[in-house]
């Protein structure tokens, strides 16, 4: 089952190879990443670039990260949308588990995981730590 990572990006040089990374590198095998540049005026293109045709670049006029995700959920070609922050990372098995919990879910259901804010080093940041309900994954419908 095909999973379309959209990874909105505004001057993320910085951050979003380690974004990219944390996609194409993901236990589920069936992932698209999309990463689309929201007017950067930095390197950030050059640096998605570099992934050729493992990683979509769209490019687009400044216009915020809400037209970014929805730039780029409306270009891929996945069963499920999984967003991600250019500054973020994603545990390798994240959309492994997460797939696994929405084995027969509607067209309605999303999940959410725990989220662990860590400095550049990776160390995790103290009290800016969410955790779902038991520190797990959680399903829920709307």
């Amino acid at each position: 089952m095909l999973v379309t990572a959209v990874i909105p990006a505004f001057n993320a040089e910085r951050f979003v190879a380690e974004a990219i990374e944390s996609v194409l590198g993901q236990t589920h095998p069936q992932v698209e990443c999309i990463v689309v540049d929201d007017g950067s005026t930095d390197h950030t293109a050059e640096v998605v670039e570099r992934y050729g045709e493992r990683v979509r670049l769209l490019r687009q006029r400044n216009a915020g990260v809400s037209v970014a995700r929805n730039n780029g959920a409306a270009a891929g070609e996945g069963a499920f949308v999984a967003f991600l922050d250019a500054d973020d990372r994603w545990h390798q098995a994240k959309l492994e588990r997460q797939l696994a919990r929405l084995q027969g879910a509607t067209a309605q259901t999303m999940a959410v995981c725990a989220v662990r804010a860590i400095d550049e080093a990776g160390a995790p940041l103290g009290d800016d730590t969410w955790h779902c309900p038991s520190r797990s994954l959680s399903v829920a419908a709307r």
